[in-house]
């Protein structure tokens, strides 16, 4: 073993440094001659390197090589990626990564093995090889706990089986966590949040805590509504004490819980202790529990994790063959991968190894057989070699031709695509380019499958042929016009038995003009355009048969003659609008004594007919707005000074704050999955159908580490979760 010292930051005087890293690299069987050392902080900037050593290149180092970085006491509790490669002559041959968090003032211990770029992806974090040599997924690199995902698929990072974690969260037991490591700021309802704001305030990826009426300064509060005065054996979260000994919620001494990640809690402290007891059914690296069901990390019963080898897989934690008749059924083994084996250079089934298969020869069913023709297929139709019946539309043909898909028009009948509308097919109405139609209207008229027709001006369709749309016959009780039969009850079209239709000057009646409208026929209304009218509208207004006037404006039409409409005389407790009496006790008409009628405006009321001065936050310092009135604060009218009333919901929250937003116990209203219920948000039957974790939160209670239903509290399930049930 090798050990060599250098001060990773000239920026920083490291003379005296007590910070460092050691950090121990193995190559393993590789041939080396240099190592070369870098590392990046949580922003991607370069923190030291790269620096390579031995600066001298050697024959060969030896299997082991220990470098001790000496970093400045300012890089406390950053997270490092760190990243070694061997050279040979120069060039990168292999790699390793690792993510370190720097302890002020101590020293901390890293062991990375190199590995060939992509010499062995895990087919569950990786689906190829990036052009940079490392194993990736998709357009990006392979999918990490760290980095938000578990599994890639079709090219995407998933988390079991969802998608990837947001910005501040890690993938841990298949499920999305905001954990210290993920969480620069605080953690609350399973989101990391900045953690700058009363009602969420911490740092760190601790829980967020609420600081009450206090404020929040550097991510601590200063009075929290949790504190070691009620919670002096557990930890917080918001503003309610947990027992602190959950891994999900872990702490002592009315600290802000955290979450142990991978890792146990143990008399509130996060232990990253790994063994069969605090990992049954996963594998231990590096002191943290994984879960041991991947190619890279597969184990059980806490014992280490190993890397499969090529060419197998990670099953209930121990590596077997990838590919057998075991686990490929029906299909073929090529380089201990599961082919499909249809295809003609992967053929096979049983899990046999795959055939490739000869020329003539096509893969039907597995194995390889003569290709599709019209030796091998008389009664059918060829598709990619295999013979196919050949009597759909999808896949139509005989005599061993290849097969064609028949138009939307035509169906497959005896191999081949015809109408697919003939007599029939369509008896009782009209073919139109190849589709039956029901053959009884105008545009396509037709009957017993023949081909549709538009009929003429003039004629209908009737019972599926043209014929003269309108006469004595067709039209008995109506009348005639451009060959459409018409009621014939109106003063426009008045007539009747078929024949032309008129327009009256006067009404219709029975199919007959009526008689002009004069004083006798029309006694109680006015006349306009020889029609009579009722003489009550400002538009036609009039009586005794006299011809209809418009009112002028300012006036209306009042039994039959047009008069003023109103004025202080008329509309002596109102206001007059466009001349009419309106009640005057509206915001948008206002007034009283017969004046023009006010519109008050959006933050003014109307009382006792005259606008009110205007709503604001000057004039109502200690409520809301409605309709224009200053009201007080309550459940159903609430909102800051001067602003416009809401109404809170009361399964959200049981009053309106002084600050004007709804609120439960004083404090913030619940969020989703939550109730306000006295003076305290609850996550109960009632407000969650998933289950209720120990922060009081809504799961969907689907997960394994939060399992169950109707609002009942979230099961740890062993195994999985199933149907909201522990299996």
């Amino acid at each position: 073993m090798r050990a060599l010292f250098f001060c990773a930051l000239a920026l920083f005087g490291c003379a005296d440094a007590s910070t460092t890293l050691l950090i121990t690299t193995d190559t393993g069987p590789l041939r080396v001659e240099q190592l070369r050392y870098q590392a990046r902080d949580e922003a991607g900037l370069l923190v030291f390197g790269p620096a390579i050593r031995p600066e001298t290149a050697t024959l060969a180092l030896p299997p082991q090589n220990v470098v001790r970085v000496m970093l400045d006491d300012a890089l406390g509790g950053r997270l490092l990626e760190l990243e070694v490669e061997a050279l040979t002559g120069s060039l990168a041959r292999a790699e390793a990564h690792a993510q370190v968090r720097v302890v002020r003032g101590r020293e901390v211990a890293v062991v990375l093995t190199l590995t060939a770029p992509c010499a062995s992806c895990d087919p569950t974090t990786a689906d190829g090889c990036g052009v940079d040599g490392r194993c990736a997924c998709g357009d990006g690199p392979a999918c990490t706990l760290a980095g938000g995902g578990d599994t890639c698929v079709a090219g995407v990072c998933t988390c079991g089986g969802s998608a990837a974690c947001a910005p501040g969260l890690e993938c841990l037991h298949r499920s999305c966590q905001c954990t210290p490591s993920s969480c620069a700021g605080c953690c609350g309802d399973g989101v990391c949040l900045r953690g700058g704001a009363p009602t969420a305030c911490g740092m760190g990826g601790r829980a967020c805590l609420d600081c009450g009426a206090t404020a929040c300064n550097g991510g601590a509060c200063e009075v929290a509504r949790c504190n070691a005065g009620n919670c002096p054996s557990g930890c917080c979260a918001g503003s309610t004490c947990l027992s602190g000994v959950d891994a999900t919620a872990c702490g002592t001494g009315a600290i802000a819980c955290a979450s142990c990640g991978a890792g146990g809690c143990e008399a509130g402290t996060c232990v990253t202790t790994c063994d069969a007891a605090s990992c049954p059914s996963g594998c231990c690296d590096q002191g943290a529990c994984r879960a041991g069901d991947t190619v890279a990390q597969c184990g059980t019963a806490g014992g280490s994790c190993a890397a499969c080898a090529p060419g197998s897989l990670c099953s209930s934690g121990a590596c077997v063959a990838t590919c057998d008749a075991t686990s490929c059924p029906s299909g073929c083994c090529e380089a201990g991968i599961c082919r499909a084996g249809t295809a003609n250079a992967q053929c096979g089934a049983g899990g046999a190894s795959c055939t490739s298969c000869a020329s003539g020869n096509a893969c039907t069913a597995g194995a390889c057989t003569p290709s599709c023709d019209a030796t091998s297929c008389p009664g059918g139709c060829c598709d990619a070699e295999v013979c196919r019946p050949g009597n759909t539309s999808a896949k139509c043909g005989n005599s061993g031709a290849s097969c064609g898909a028949c138009q939307s028009a035509a169906v497959c009948s005896a191999g081949a695509c015809v109408p697919s509308c003939n007599a029939a097919t369509c008896p009782s109405g009209c073919c139109e380019a190849g589709v039956c139609r029901a053959g009884n209207t105008t545009a396509q008229c037709g009957a017993d499958g023949a081909s549709c027709t538009a009929c003429a001006n003039g004629t209908a369709c009737v019972n599926g042929t043209c014929a003269p749309a309108c006469n004595a016959t067709t039209c008995q009780s109506g009348c005639c016009e451009a060959g459409v039969c018409r009621a014939g009850n109106t003063s426009a079209q008045c007539g009747a038995g078929g024949a032309s239709c008129t327009a009256c000057g006067g009404g219709c009646t029975n199919g007959l003009c009526a008689q002009s409208c004069n004083a006798t026929s029309c006694a109680g209304g006015c006349c306009a355009a020889g029609v009579c009218r009722a003489g009550n509208v400002n538009t036609q207004c009039g009586a005794d048969g006299a011809s209809c006037t418009a009112c002028a404006n300012g006036t209306a039409c009042v039994n039959g003659a047009c008069a003023p409409t109103c004025t202080a005389a008329t509309c002596p407790s109102g206001c007059c609008a466009a001349g009419v009496c309106r009640a005057g006790t509206t915001g948008a008409q206002c007034g009283s004594a017969g004046a023009a009628c006010s519109a008050c405006g959006s933050n003014s009321s109307c009382v006792a007919n005259a606008c009110t001065p205007p709503c604001t936050a000057s004039s109502c310092p200690g409520g809301c707005c409605a309709s224009g009135a200053c009201v007080a604060r309550s459940l159903t009218s609430c909102g800051p000074s001067g602003a416009m009333c809401t109404s809170c919901s009361t399964q959200t929250a049981d009053a309106c704050l002084s600050n004007g937003t709804c609120g439960c116990g004083g404090v913030a209203a619940c969020g989703a999955g939550r109730r306000c219920v006295g003076g305290a948000c609850r996550c109960d039957a009632t407000s969650c159908n998933g289950c209720c974790n120990l922060l009081g939160q809504c799961q969907s209670g689907t997960e394994k580490l939060s399992c169950g239903a109707g609002g009942a509290a979230c099961s740890v399930c062993s195994h999985k979760c199933k149907d909201a049930q522990c299996e």
